[in-house]
């Protein structure tokens, strides 16, 4: 060996970070921060190289020392209210509340999580995925009652997508969903209920969120509206549509997740008053909240070069598209309602600006979210393909909702509707498939608007080959999804029996006059009401309350029972 050369030897120990996820601790060459050597690994991710745990002793425990440890484990089969804070907390310091057995399992809340990340989080990001992501598995997340909340409450979504496969995975889900969606949903409601004057106001927000969004998902009206009534609450509270009231010493971090819960939580508003007829509380007109920058921290996550981290411009476009169906319909129910404005001309929104705007976000697509290619091994591509996806239909949705607000014909409305498809038909079934119920419950929305728009208008028998072949590719397309997903299938069938109904209707009349299809005497109060004509599918109304009188009733929540 040449004088002067000493042997390399190898990191005894690996720093905290590449401990931490399992990494190799590979040292980095004459590079020197604080007076200190970082490891390779750790400058790449961006991280603070530690060497801060205590080592362990190698070799087989002392027989005393191994059996004071597991003797307080053998005294019982069934594990003690501590063990699943032991279970999600390695450090055992945090005590967090005793759970049932189904909820405790690190493997099951593994794949939850993955589904949340790979079919929730490009549509509703509520949370910091670094916060999540890292935080799951070095230790530190949840570290307190409201962070379990928050675990439990975005659980019960996952399942419930996993129950209706609504996942963008082609795996197999864990079995038996249907009973774990239902324990994790009575946990969550549990928690959210004892933590309401203790958890964070964000908190808070974040699972009451997640439960809203498992009503939306399934339908369950009473759920979906008692947890966007309590975000309604806390807001008006915290007045959390103004960032001027926001504390003064919030991080970037702090400030890009509250922006975040503001607009999916807004964006579900819009998408609630659309299908379910109800007010829309939050107007895009009174408050004022940045958008989300999507990137604030280094990138983490493997699987993902770095080329599609863009994705949030595209679900920033989503946001506007939202806001101006908020537009939309209400310029649909000024012109609709009997009780006028009290300023006596006044008709809502202009619906030449709504259009000319639309036409302008159109114009502002970037190419990545022009159109939604297949599923990859590159997660970022992946959130791209869905805001693609829901840019696409948010678009046709709003311009379904112009259509009826300018009184188009039924050939005008049928020529949306077909548009629509066939873009629809243009998507990987996946990212349909993932997006779930919501994206299924606009699509029935649209064969809801052309089924009533072709009864009330003079050209219906004119244009009837053209509304019927539309109709067809609606209902083909719910029902190549309800194979897989109950609510598609029951929107299929509730379409296809209003749809023979029309038919019939239509092969004993021999004018070309408006066709009065039932309808029903209240009409007139429901269409100052609602944005589709809900009345069409479910009969008559006189003794049904409006809250149930919908297209999606449906879609309830399933006992496990």
């Amino acid at each position: 060996m040449p004088s002067g050369m000493t042997k390399s030897r190898r990191i005894t120990q690996a720093c905290d970070f590449c401990h931490r996820r399992g990494l190799k601790c590979r040292k980095a060459e004459n590079i020197v921060l604080n007076s200190k050597s970082p490891c390779q690994t750790c400058l790449e991710f961006g991280e603070v190289c530690t060497r801060n745990r205590r080592a362990k002793k190698r070799g087989t425990k002392h027989r005393s020392a191994l059996l004071s440890t597991l003797s307080p484990i053998l005294q019982s089969h069934e594990p003690s209210e501590n063990y699943l804070a032991k279970e999600l907390d390695p450090s055992g310091s945090v005590d967090l509340p005793p759970s049932p057995k189904i909820l405790r399992s690190r493997k099951i809340i593994e794949e939850l999580l993955d589904v949340y990340l790979d079919t929730v989080h490009p549509m509703f990001p509520l949370f910091c995925e670094r916060e999540l992501w890292v935080g799951w598995r070095d230790g530190s997340f949840p570290a307190t009652t409201s962070d379990y909340m928050n675990l439990v409450s975005m659980c019960a979504l996952s399942a419930l997508h996993a129950n209706n496969r609504a996942l963008f995975s082609d795996e197999e889900p864990i079995p038996d969903t249907s009973t774990l969606a239902q324990t994790y949903l009575n946990k969550a409601e549990a928690l959210v209920t004892d933590s309401a004057e203790t958890a964070g106001e964000v908190k808070l927000i974040r699972s009451y969120g997640f439960l809203a969004l498992v009503g939306a998902q399934s339908g369950n009206i009473t759920l979906l509206h008692k947890y966007l009534g309590l975000f309604h609450t806390i807001s008006s509270r915290l007045n959390f549509h103004d960032e001027a009231n926001w504390p003064t010493n919030l991080n970037d971090c702090d400030k890009e997740v509250r922006r975040r819960l503001w607009w999916a939580m807004y964006r579900l508003e819009v998408h609630t008053s659309c299908m379910f007829g109800t007010m829309i509380r939050c107007s895009e007109t009174q408050c004022d909240v940045g958008y989300p920058s999507g990137l604030h921290h280094p990138a983490f996550v493997p699987g993902r070069d770095g080329q599609f981290e863009d994705w949030f411009s595209g679900w920033n476009l989503t946001t506007d598209l939202y806001r101006l169906l908020e537009h939309a319909v209400m310029n649909l129910r000024f012109r609709r309602r009997n009780q006028k404005s009290i300023i006596q001309d006044y008709c809502g929104p202009d619906i030449a600006q709504v259009m000319m705007k639309l036409s302008e976000l159109q114009d502002q697509i970037l190419p990545q979210f022009g159109s939604v290619a297949s599923r990859s091994s590159d997660s970022g591509r992946n959130r791209c393909g869905f805001q693609a996806c829901n840019i696409l239909c948010t678009i046709h949705l709003t311009r379904m909702m112009v259509s009826l607000a300018s009184h188009q014909d039924i050939q005008a409305a049928c020529q949306a509707a077909k548009h629509m498809m066939q873009n629809m038909n243009s998507i990987p079934h996946e990212y349909i498939r993932a997006t779930g119920s919501p994206l299924l419950q606009q699509l029935a929305g649209v064969g809801h608007m052309l089924l009533s728009t072709a009864k009330k208008s003079t050209s219906t028998s004119l244009h009837y080959s053209t509304f019927r072949d539309t109709m067809s590719l609606i209902m083909d397309f719910l029902a190549r999804f309800g194979e897989l997903n109950k609510p598609a299938e029951t929107a299929k069938e509730r379409l296809s029996k209003e749809m023979e109904d029309f038919e019939r209707h239509m092969d004993s009349l021999e004018i070309n006059g408006p066709l009065e299809v039932g309808m029903p005497a209240d009409m007139n109060m429901l269409e100052s009401m609602v944005g589709f004509d809900t009345a069409l599918f479910n009969g008559d109304l006189d003794d049904q309350d409006f809250t149930n009188a919908n297209l999606l009733k449906g879609f309830g929540w399933q006992d496990s029972t």
